[in-house]
């Protein structure tokens, strides 16, 4: 036997509301007492007639888990078709290598067209070197060596009787990324240019 405090204020019977004093509802029931036989058999009842309302589609089988892991692999092979084809695909080696000299033709042929004629002028230097560096890495894009990155590092300076050393330090994978240099010099001028080359994996 299980004792409950209830309070029973504003408790309606027959329609009619009256206030009550706080009283003790007795109960012979436990509390959390397992359903009955006719309860379980309602909510299985209940629990059909969900089931039969649900689409047919949702139920699971096997040839229905079967049919949406082989379209999900068809995705994925269409996917990587695509990336493959764009060049998003991670590749170890160059399709094609760079060429240094190939491209130090094209720097030395881009200088000579460019500084045959002109003396130096420190105010003009900047401006000259920042066209000449973008017009190289415009040529040297255009010979199509896929995956590489470039950078292109003009320097203009005085011919005059002082020496000039131009030096780099890099770090890269040796066997595919590389460099290409090219020099004009006439009686006023001397330009170098360097193509950095790095495959991009």
């Amino acid at each position: 036997m299980l004792t409950l405090p209830i309070d029973l204020q504003h408790f309606s019977v027959d329609g009619t509301v009256g206030k009550m004093d706080r009283r003790l509802m007795i109960t012979t029931k436990p509390v959390l007492a397992p359903a009955s036989k006719s309860e379980s058999a309602d909510s299985k009842m209940e629990d059909n007639q969900v089931d039969s309302e649900r689409r047919p589609s949702v139920k699971i089988n096997a040839a229905a888990v079967t049919s949406v892991l082989a379209s999900f692999n068809k995705m994925q092979l269409l996917r990587q078709r695509t990336l493959a084809a764009k060049g998003n695909v991670t590749k170890a080696t160059p399709l094609r290598t760079f060429n240094p000299r190939e491209v130090k033709e094209e720097i030395e042929r881009q200088l000579d067209t460019t500084l045959t004629g002109l003396t130096y002028d420190s105010k003009r230097a900047s401006v000259l070197a920042r066209s000449l560096s973008d017009t190289i890495k415009r040529k040297v894009k255009a010979m199509k060596f896929p995956r590489y990155k470039f950078v292109v590092f003009v320097t203009i300076s005085s011919k005059s009787c002082l020496s000039m050393l131009v030096g780099s330090q890099c770090v890269w994978n040796a066997q595919i990324d590389t460099f290409a240099t090219g020099t004009f010099i006439n009686d006023s001028l001397v330009a170098v240019v360097t193509v950095f080359a790095v495959f991009q994996e």
